[in-house]
């Protein structure tokens, strides 16, 4: 895991939520009925029939939102099974923090009290890194 992939994990979820924003407005405008021909075959007599050609390209469009739901989702479960193998409890707690809540390593360290420091928990975070690349 690089510190590229684990500082998108915001940024994944935001993708995720806009991509759900996206597929609600399609559904809210897609007219649903037995009567629309979805195969791409017109059978009206015109050549064209534009509230089917809408509903294919309004379906297509939606099938890309959530191929890339599904593929940004993959990418945060991996980051997420990454940091619940954390063995040491004050080390997971500062990757949580950090990734799951964006939280600044100097308030981290004031919420762990004691001697711990922002170096210090900025070394804790980038030194697991280093030595845990695959978890």
């Amino acid at each position: 895991m690089t510190l590229l992939e684990l500082n998108e994990y915001g940024i994944l979820k935001a993708h995720i939520e806009q991509c759900h924003d996206k597929i609600r407005e399609i559904s809210s405008r897609t007219i649903r009925s037995p009567i629309i021909d979805t195969s791409g075959i017109s059978n009206s007599p015109s050549a064209r029939n534009p509230v089917e050609e809408r509903y294919i390209k309004d379906m297509a469009e939606r099938e890309k939102y959530e191929r890339l739901i599904a593929e940004d989702t993959a990418k945060l479960e991996r980051i997420e099974r990454y940091i619940q193998r954390i063995k040491d409890r004050r080390t997971k707690m500062i990757f949580e923090m950090h990734i799951y809540d964006n939280v600044k390593f100097w308030k981290i360290a004031m919420k762990l009290g004691g001697n711990n420091s922002e170096s210090s928990v900025k070394q804790i975070f980038y030194r697991y890194i280093d030595n845990h690349p695959h978890g």
